[in-house]
Protein backbone atom coordinates (compact mmCIF):
# COMPACT_ATOMS: atom_id res chain seq x y z
CA UNK A 1 0.00 0.00 0.00
CA UNK A 2 1.42 3.46 -1.24
CA UNK A 3 1.20 5.71 1.68
CA UNK A 4 0.26 9.62 0.83
CA UNK A 5 2.38 12.20 -0.54
CA UNK A 6 3.18 14.39 2.43
CA UNK A 7 1.99 18.48 2.14
CA UNK A 8 5.52 20.19 2.07
CA UNK A 9 3.39 23.37 3.65
CA UNK A 10 2.94 20.71 7.01
CA UNK A 11 6.46 19.92 8.24
CA UNK A 12 7.13 17.02 10.79
CA UNK A 13 6.63 17.52 14.38
CA UNK A 14 9.95 19.48 15.53
CA UNK A 15 11.43 17.16 17.79
CA UNK A 16 11.73 18.27 21.64
CA UNK A 17 15.83 19.18 21.09
CA UNK A 18 15.08 21.46 18.53
CA UNK A 19 14.84 25.49 19.92
CA UNK A 20 13.95 26.38 16.49
CA UNK A 21 13.16 23.74 13.99
CA UNK A 22 13.16 23.86 10.28
CA UNK A 23 10.22 26.15 9.48
CA UNK A 24 10.88 28.32 12.41
CA UNK A 25 12.06 31.74 12.12
CA UNK A 26 13.67 33.06 14.56
CA UNK A 27 14.34 36.76 15.61
CA UNK A 28 16.30 39.35 13.73
CA UNK A 29 19.36 39.32 16.31
CA UNK A 30 19.30 35.63 16.81
CA UNK A 31 19.28 35.01 13.30
CA UNK A 32 22.12 37.05 12.61
CA UNK A 33 24.09 35.25 15.56
CA UNK A 34 23.37 31.62 14.83
CA UNK A 35 24.39 32.73 10.49
CA UNK A 36 27.44 34.09 12.26
CA UNK A 37 28.08 30.92 14.06
CA UNK A 38 28.12 28.86 10.94
CA UNK A 39 30.17 30.86 8.91
CA UNK A 40 32.71 31.07 11.85
CA UNK A 41 32.56 26.61 11.43
CA UNK A 42 32.57 27.05 7.18
CA UNK A 43 35.58 29.65 7.27
CA UNK A 44 37.81 25.66 8.60
CA UNK A 45 37.46 24.96 4.50
CA UNK A 46 39.58 28.41 3.52
CA UNK A 47 42.05 26.35 4.53
CA UNK A 48 41.64 24.02 1.54
CA UNK A 49 41.44 27.52 -0.23
CA UNK A 50 44.85 28.59 0.96
CA UNK A 51 46.18 25.18 -0.33
CA UNK A 52 44.92 25.13 -3.60
CA UNK A 53 47.14 28.88 -3.56
CA UNK A 54 49.72 27.62 -2.82
CA UNK A 55 49.82 24.58 -5.03
CA UNK A 56 48.78 27.49 -7.72
CA UNK A 57 52.10 29.48 -6.89
CA UNK A 58 49.61 32.28 -6.49
CA UNK A 59 50.60 35.87 -5.42
CA UNK A 60 49.15 37.01 -2.27
CA UNK A 61 46.87 39.19 -3.91
CA UNK A 62 45.52 36.45 -5.87
CA UNK A 63 45.36 34.53 -2.85
CA UNK A 64 43.13 36.93 -1.26
CA UNK A 65 40.75 37.12 -4.09
CA UNK A 66 40.82 33.77 -4.55
CA UNK A 67 39.39 33.62 -0.94
CA UNK A 68 37.03 36.09 -1.34
CA UNK A 69 35.35 34.23 -4.35
CA UNK A 70 35.27 31.36 -2.28
CA UNK A 71 33.51 33.57 -0.11
CA UNK A 72 31.13 34.45 -2.55
CA UNK A 73 30.36 30.97 -3.92
CA UNK A 74 29.93 29.87 -0.63
CA UNK A 75 27.38 32.58 0.34
CA UNK A 76 25.48 32.05 -3.17
CA UNK A 77 25.41 28.61 -2.93
CA UNK A 78 24.02 28.51 0.40
CA UNK A 79 21.29 30.44 -0.27
CA UNK A 80 20.47 28.28 -3.18
CA UNK A 81 20.39 25.80 -0.96
CA UNK A 82 17.77 27.36 1.63
CA UNK A 83 15.14 28.42 -1.59
CA UNK A 84 13.29 25.06 -2.00
CA UNK A 85 10.95 26.96 -5.42
CA UNK A 86 11.37 25.31 -8.68
CA UNK A 87 12.76 22.41 -8.05
CA UNK A 88 15.99 23.90 -6.35
CA UNK A 89 17.04 23.63 -3.02
CA UNK A 90 15.95 20.73 -0.02
CA UNK A 91 15.17 23.71 2.27
CA UNK A 92 17.37 22.45 5.22
CA UNK A 93 19.68 23.88 7.04
CA UNK A 94 23.15 22.42 5.03
CA UNK A 95 25.45 25.53 4.03
CA UNK A 96 27.73 24.99 1.16
CA UNK A 97 31.60 25.17 1.98
CA UNK A 98 34.51 24.31 -0.67
CA UNK A 99 34.08 20.60 -0.57
CA UNK A 100 37.14 18.04 1.18
CA UNK A 101 36.11 15.69 -1.94
CA UNK A 102 37.68 17.99 -4.60
CA UNK A 103 41.14 18.66 -2.76
CA UNK A 104 42.89 16.17 -4.43
CA UNK A 105 41.32 17.05 -8.28
CA UNK A 106 42.13 20.89 -7.65
CA UNK A 107 45.78 20.27 -6.44
CA UNK A 108 46.62 18.21 -9.98
CA UNK A 109 44.36 20.71 -11.76
CA UNK A 110 46.20 24.00 -9.83
CA UNK A 111 49.48 22.24 -10.45
CA UNK A 112 48.85 21.62 -14.24
CA UNK A 113 47.11 24.55 -14.84
CA UNK A 114 46.87 27.05 -11.99
CA UNK A 115 43.35 28.35 -11.03
CA UNK A 116 42.58 29.21 -14.51
CA UNK A 117 42.16 25.32 -14.71
CA UNK A 118 40.52 24.64 -11.78
CA UNK A 119 37.67 27.17 -12.72
CA UNK A 120 37.73 25.68 -16.35
CA UNK A 121 37.01 21.75 -14.63
CA UNK A 122 34.51 23.05 -12.21
CA UNK A 123 31.96 24.13 -15.19
CA UNK A 124 32.08 20.44 -16.43
CA UNK A 125 31.04 19.80 -12.98
CA UNK A 126 28.38 21.95 -12.22
CA UNK A 127 26.98 20.72 -15.59
CA UNK A 128 27.37 17.21 -14.56
CA UNK A 129 25.94 17.62 -10.87
CA UNK A 130 22.99 19.08 -12.23
CA UNK A 131 22.23 16.81 -14.75
CA UNK A 132 22.82 14.28 -11.95
CA UNK A 133 20.65 15.74 -9.38
CA UNK A 134 17.42 15.10 -12.02
CA UNK A 135 18.10 11.29 -11.05
CA UNK A 136 18.51 10.99 -7.37
CA UNK A 137 15.20 9.41 -6.70
CA UNK A 138 15.53 7.24 -8.83
CA UNK A 139 18.62 5.86 -8.18
CA UNK A 140 17.83 4.36 -4.69
CA UNK A 141 19.79 1.33 -5.11
CA UNK A 142 22.85 3.12 -5.00
CA UNK A 143 22.08 5.12 -1.72
CA UNK A 144 20.67 2.68 0.91
CA UNK A 145 20.88 3.81 4.48
CA UNK A 146 23.99 2.12 5.59
CA UNK A 147 26.07 3.53 2.60
CA UNK A 148 24.97 6.77 3.22
CA UNK A 149 26.26 6.51 7.14
CA UNK A 150 29.17 5.09 6.18
CA UNK A 151 30.03 8.50 3.69
CA UNK A 152 28.83 10.54 6.87
CA UNK A 153 30.84 8.62 9.14
CA UNK A 154 33.97 8.84 6.79
CA UNK A 155 33.38 12.87 6.52
CA UNK A 156 33.87 12.54 10.26
CA UNK A 157 36.46 10.56 10.31
CA UNK A 158 38.24 13.01 7.35
CA UNK A 159 37.31 15.93 9.84
CA UNK A 160 39.26 14.04 12.36
CA UNK A 161 42.31 13.72 10.63
CA UNK A 162 42.07 17.75 9.90
CA UNK A 163 40.70 18.72 13.25
CA UNK A 164 42.91 16.30 15.97
CA UNK A 165 46.62 17.55 14.49
CA UNK A 166 45.65 21.45 14.65
CA UNK A 167 44.28 21.02 18.23
CA UNK A 168 47.07 19.23 19.53
CA UNK A 169 49.83 21.98 17.99
CA UNK A 170 51.06 19.48 15.13
CA UNK A 171 52.48 22.70 13.11
CA UNK A 172 54.42 24.02 15.96
CA UNK A 173 58.07 24.59 16.60
CA UNK A 174 58.97 24.05 20.31
CA UNK A 175 57.54 21.93 22.78
CA UNK A 176 56.30 24.87 24.82
CA UNK A 177 54.48 26.40 21.81
CA UNK A 178 53.18 23.36 21.59
CA UNK A 179 51.56 23.51 24.74
CA UNK A 180 50.35 26.89 24.36
CA UNK A 181 48.64 26.00 21.53
CA UNK A 182 47.13 23.20 23.52
CA UNK A 183 46.03 25.52 26.25
CA UNK A 184 44.40 27.74 23.35
CA UNK A 185 42.20 25.21 21.75
CA UNK A 186 41.13 23.43 25.46
CA UNK A 187 39.75 26.71 26.25
CA UNK A 188 38.03 27.17 22.91
CA UNK A 189 36.59 23.63 22.97
CA UNK A 190 35.31 24.05 26.84
CA UNK A 191 33.85 27.29 25.96
CA UNK A 192 31.83 25.25 23.74
CA UNK A 193 31.20 22.42 25.47
CA UNK A 194 30.22 24.11 28.87
CA UNK A 195 26.90 25.84 27.39
CA UNK A 196 25.67 22.69 25.40
CA UNK A 197 25.91 20.31 28.11
CA UNK A 198 25.04 22.24 31.10
CA UNK A 199 23.04 25.14 30.59
CA UNK A 200 19.81 24.82 29.53
CA UNK A 201 17.68 27.12 27.20
CA UNK A 202 18.76 29.44 24.56
CA UNK A 203 21.90 30.28 26.01
CA UNK A 204 23.72 27.35 23.84
CA UNK A 205 22.67 29.19 21.06
CA UNK A 206 25.78 30.51 20.99
CA UNK A 207 28.24 28.23 22.36
CA UNK A 208 30.69 28.46 19.32
CA UNK A 209 30.48 32.41 19.41
CA UNK A 210 31.55 31.76 22.87
CA UNK A 211 34.39 29.01 22.09
CA UNK A 212 35.91 31.84 19.55
CA UNK A 213 35.97 34.70 21.57
CA UNK A 214 37.33 32.67 24.37
CA UNK A 215 39.69 31.27 21.50
CA UNK A 216 40.72 34.45 20.27
CA UNK A 217 41.41 36.23 23.48
CA UNK A 218 43.68 33.53 24.98
CA UNK A 219 45.28 33.33 21.13
CA UNK A 220 46.11 37.30 21.63
CA UNK A 221 46.84 37.42 25.72
CA UNK A 222 49.37 34.53 25.40
CA UNK A 223 51.06 35.72 22.00
CA UNK A 224 50.10 32.97 19.92
CA UNK A 225 47.98 35.42 17.45
CA UNK A 226 50.73 37.94 17.47
CA UNK A 227 51.79 41.51 15.40
CA UNK A 228 52.60 40.03 12.05
CA UNK A 229 48.79 38.33 11.63
CA UNK A 230 47.68 42.28 12.92
CA UNK A 231 49.96 43.91 10.57
CA UNK A 232 48.67 41.35 7.77
CA UNK A 233 45.19 42.10 8.77
CA UNK A 234 45.79 45.93 8.87
CA UNK A 235 47.51 46.22 5.76
CA UNK A 236 43.96 45.38 3.76
CA UNK A 237 41.69 47.54 2.67
CA UNK A 238 38.60 47.92 3.80
CA UNK A 239 36.12 47.23 0.76
CA UNK A 240 37.39 45.82 -2.82
CA UNK A 241 35.43 44.01 -5.46
CA UNK A 242 35.49 40.48 -5.47
CA UNK A 243 36.81 39.81 -9.27
CA UNK A 244 34.64 36.91 -10.54
CA UNK A 245 36.47 35.84 -13.40
CA UNK A 246 39.58 37.11 -12.37
CA UNK A 247 41.44 34.30 -13.13
CA UNK A 248 40.32 33.18 -16.48
CA UNK A 249 39.39 29.38 -17.29
CA UNK A 250 41.01 26.68 -18.81
CA UNK A 251 40.27 22.74 -19.94
CA UNK A 252 42.14 19.67 -19.62
CA UNK A 253 40.72 16.34 -20.86
CA UNK A 254 43.21 14.58 -18.72
CA UNK A 255 41.51 16.84 -15.48
CA UNK A 256 37.90 14.88 -16.57
CA UNK A 257 38.33 11.44 -14.42
CA UNK A 258 39.69 12.81 -11.44
CA UNK A 259 36.83 15.44 -10.72
CA UNK A 260 34.12 13.64 -12.01
CA UNK A 261 35.39 10.84 -9.53
CA UNK A 262 35.81 13.81 -7.04
CA UNK A 263 32.16 14.75 -8.02
CA UNK A 264 30.59 11.52 -7.41
CA UNK A 265 31.97 11.67 -3.80
CA UNK A 266 31.03 14.90 -3.21
CA UNK A 267 27.32 14.31 -4.33
CA UNK A 268 26.93 10.82 -1.90
CA UNK A 269 28.70 13.19 0.62
CA UNK A 270 24.85 15.87 -0.01
CA UNK A 271 23.06 12.98 -0.19
CA UNK A 272 24.49 11.77 3.50
CA UNK A 273 24.32 15.15 4.99
CA UNK A 274 20.85 16.26 3.50
CA UNK A 275 19.75 12.95 4.88
CA UNK A 276 21.07 13.78 8.25
CA UNK A 277 18.86 16.55 8.06
CA UNK A 278 15.70 15.39 7.60
CA UNK A 279 16.54 13.09 10.34
CA UNK A 280 17.12 15.44 12.86
CA UNK A 281 14.13 17.45 12.02
CA UNK A 282 11.47 14.48 11.68
CA UNK A 283 11.19 12.03 15.20
CA UNK A 284 9.45 9.70 12.98
CA UNK A 285 12.59 9.24 10.33
CA UNK A 286 13.40 5.81 8.95
CA UNK A 287 14.54 6.38 5.33
CA UNK A 288 15.47 9.35 3.41
CA UNK A 289 13.42 11.24 1.23
CA UNK A 290 15.04 11.47 -1.79
CA UNK A 291 12.57 14.20 -3.80
CA UNK A 292 14.45 16.81 -1.63
CA UNK A 293 17.78 15.66 -1.37
CA UNK A 294 17.68 15.69 -4.85
CA UNK A 295 16.66 19.45 -4.78
CA UNK A 296 19.56 19.83 -2.55
CA UNK A 297 22.34 18.39 -5.42
CA UNK A 298 20.75 20.72 -7.74
CA UNK A 299 21.80 23.78 -5.83
CA UNK A 300 24.86 22.18 -4.76
CA UNK A 301 25.54 21.82 -8.80
CA UNK A 302 24.15 25.36 -9.80
CA UNK A 303 26.77 26.46 -7.32
CA UNK A 304 29.52 24.36 -8.41
CA UNK A 305 28.59 26.34 -11.95
CA UNK A 306 28.70 29.87 -10.18
CA UNK A 307 31.73 28.66 -8.60
CA UNK A 308 33.84 28.11 -12.36
CA UNK A 309 32.15 31.42 -13.78
CA UNK A 310 33.51 32.99 -10.59
CA UNK A 311 36.53 31.38 -10.26
CA UNK A 312 36.24 29.48 -7.09
CA UNK A 313 36.32 26.25 -6.33
CA UNK A 314 34.18 23.03 -5.49
CA UNK A 315 31.27 23.18 -3.27
CA UNK A 316 29.93 20.62 -1.54
CA UNK A 317 27.64 20.35 1.34
CA UNK A 318 29.11 21.03 4.84
CA UNK A 319 28.59 18.19 7.59
CA UNK A 320 30.17 20.30 10.01
CA UNK A 321 27.50 22.73 9.54
CA UNK A 322 24.76 19.85 9.97
CA UNK A 323 26.69 18.53 13.23
CA UNK A 324 26.87 22.22 14.88
CA UNK A 325 22.81 22.62 13.97
CA UNK A 326 22.17 19.56 16.33
CA UNK A 327 24.33 21.21 18.82
CA UNK A 328 22.86 24.40 18.62
CA UNK A 329 19.61 23.05 18.38
CA UNK A 330 18.52 25.83 15.45
CA UNK A 331 17.47 24.10 12.29
CA UNK A 332 15.56 26.93 10.82
CA UNK A 333 16.13 26.99 7.02
CA UNK A 334 16.35 31.22 7.27
CA UNK A 335 19.59 31.22 8.75
CA UNK A 336 20.70 29.93 5.74
CA UNK A 337 19.82 32.52 3.74
CA UNK A 338 21.76 35.01 6.79
CA UNK A 339 24.40 32.35 6.57
CA UNK A 340 24.39 33.81 2.51
CA UNK A 341 24.34 37.60 2.81
CA UNK A 342 27.14 37.57 5.76
CA UNK A 343 29.40 35.48 3.79
CA UNK A 344 28.53 37.69 0.22
CA UNK A 345 29.17 40.66 2.44
CA UNK A 346 32.49 39.21 3.51
CA UNK A 347 33.64 38.70 0.45
CA UNK A 348 33.31 43.01 -0.04
CA UNK A 349 35.31 43.47 2.70
CA UNK A 350 39.57 42.03 2.69
CA UNK A 351 40.14 43.32 6.32
CA UNK A 352 37.32 41.40 7.46
CA UNK A 353 37.75 38.46 5.69
CA UNK A 354 41.33 38.95 6.60
CA UNK A 355 40.47 38.72 10.50
CA UNK A 356 38.51 35.35 9.60
CA UNK A 357 41.11 33.44 7.61
CA UNK A 358 43.38 34.38 9.86
CA UNK A 359 41.81 32.27 12.56
CA UNK A 360 44.70 30.75 15.04
CA UNK A 361 44.88 27.06 14.17
CA UNK A 362 44.14 25.59 18.06
CA UNK A 363 40.77 27.56 17.87
CA UNK A 364 40.28 26.24 13.89
CA UNK A 365 41.07 22.65 15.62
CA UNK A 366 38.61 23.15 18.46
CA UNK A 367 35.55 23.87 16.40
CA UNK A 368 35.76 21.01 13.96
CA UNK A 369 36.45 18.74 17.03
CA UNK A 370 33.57 20.19 18.30
CA UNK A 371 31.31 19.51 14.62
CA UNK A 372 32.82 16.34 13.96
CA UNK A 373 31.80 14.70 17.15
CA UNK A 374 28.13 14.83 16.00
CA UNK A 375 28.67 13.82 12.48
CA UNK A 376 30.81 10.81 13.63
CA UNK A 377 27.91 9.75 15.99
CA UNK A 378 25.41 10.66 12.98
CA UNK A 379 26.59 8.42 10.87
CA UNK A 380 26.56 5.35 13.32
CA UNK A 381 23.24 6.11 14.05
CA UNK A 382 21.92 5.96 10.40
CA UNK A 383 24.02 2.68 10.35
CA UNK A 384 22.35 1.81 13.25
CA UNK A 385 18.85 2.19 12.15
CA UNK A 386 17.99 -0.99 11.32
CA UNK A 387 19.34 -4.43 11.73
CA UNK A 388 22.22 -5.43 9.15
CA UNK A 389 22.15 -8.05 6.98
CA UNK A 390 25.39 -10.18 6.41
CA UNK A 391 26.35 -8.75 2.77
CA UNK A 392 26.04 -5.32 4.35
CA UNK A 393 27.99 -5.86 6.74
CA UNK A 394 30.52 -6.81 4.16
CA UNK A 395 29.78 -3.74 2.24
CA UNK A 396 30.71 -1.54 5.58
CA UNK A 397 33.32 -3.53 6.85
CA UNK A 398 35.25 -3.79 3.46
CA UNK A 399 35.31 -1.00 2.80
CA UNK A 400 36.41 0.67 6.26
CA UNK A 401 39.17 -1.40 6.13
CA UNK A 402 40.63 -0.09 3.13
CA UNK A 403 39.46 3.94 3.28
CA UNK A 404 41.28 4.10 6.59
CA UNK A 405 44.45 2.99 5.04
CA UNK A 406 44.87 5.99 2.71
CA UNK A 407 45.10 8.34 5.93
CA UNK A 408 46.95 5.45 8.05
CA UNK A 409 49.11 4.36 6.18
CA UNK A 410 49.54 6.01 2.40
CA UNK A 411 52.55 4.43 1.68
CA UNK A 412 50.91 1.41 0.72
CA UNK A 413 49.45 2.86 -2.45
CA UNK A 414 52.06 4.83 -3.41
CA UNK A 415 53.29 2.28 -6.67
CA UNK A 416 49.92 2.37 -8.06
CA UNK A 417 49.64 3.46 -12.18
CA UNK A 418 49.27 7.25 -12.19
CA UNK A 419 45.32 6.85 -13.94
CA UNK A 420 44.32 5.05 -10.29
CA UNK A 421 45.70 7.25 -8.01
CA UNK A 422 42.41 9.82 -8.35
CA UNK A 423 40.38 6.55 -6.54
CA UNK A 424 43.10 6.76 -3.80
CA UNK A 425 42.87 10.37 -3.30
CA UNK A 426 41.47 10.29 0.13
CA UNK A 427 39.60 8.16 2.42
CA UNK A 428 36.35 9.76 1.48
CA UNK A 429 36.85 9.12 -2.27
CA UNK A 430 37.67 5.29 -1.92
CA UNK A 431 35.09 4.77 1.11
CA UNK A 432 32.72 6.35 -1.43
CA UNK A 433 33.62 4.29 -4.62
CA UNK A 434 33.87 0.68 -2.59
CA UNK A 435 30.75 1.21 -1.08
CA UNK A 436 28.82 1.59 -3.99
CA UNK A 437 30.54 -0.93 -5.89
CA UNK A 438 29.96 -3.54 -3.26
CA UNK A 439 26.52 -2.68 -2.47
CA UNK A 440 25.60 -3.04 -6.34
CA UNK A 441 27.53 -6.47 -6.30
CA UNK A 442 26.48 -7.60 -3.17
CA UNK A 443 22.84 -6.45 -4.18
CA UNK A 444 23.08 -8.16 -7.78
CA UNK A 445 24.32 -11.57 -5.98
CA UNK A 446 21.34 -11.07 -3.32
CA UNK A 447 18.73 -11.32 -6.47
CA UNK A 448 20.60 -14.03 -8.60
CA UNK A 449 20.14 -16.07 -5.25
CA UNK A 450 16.38 -15.38 -4.74
CA UNK A 451 15.52 -15.54 -8.39
CA UNK A 452 17.44 -19.19 -8.36
CA UNK A 453 15.69 -20.89 -5.51
CA UNK A 454 12.25 -20.23 -7.16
Amino acid sequence: MTQPEANPNAPPAKPPNLIYGAEDRPPLPVLMLLGFQHISVMTIALVIVVMIANTAKASFEDAGILVRLALLTMGLTSILQGIRRGGIGSGYLCPAICGPAYIGASMAAAKAGGIALVSGMLLMVGVFETLLSRFISRLRTLFPTHVIGLVVLMVGFEAVVVSVPRFLGAGCSTPSERRLSVFVALAALAAMMIPTVWVKGRLRLYSVLMGLAAGYTTAIASGLLGHEALEMISREPWFDWPRPGHFGWKFDPLMIVPFLIATLSSTLKSVGDLSMCQKINDPAWTSPDLKPVGKGVMAIGLGNLCSGLAGGLGMSTSSSNVGLSISLGATSRVILFAVGVQMVALSFFPKIAAMVVLMPDPVMGACLVYASCYMLVAGFQLLCVKPMTLAESFVIGISLCFSFSVDLAPQLFAGLPAWLHPFFQSSLTLATLMAMILNLVFCAGAREDSGGGR
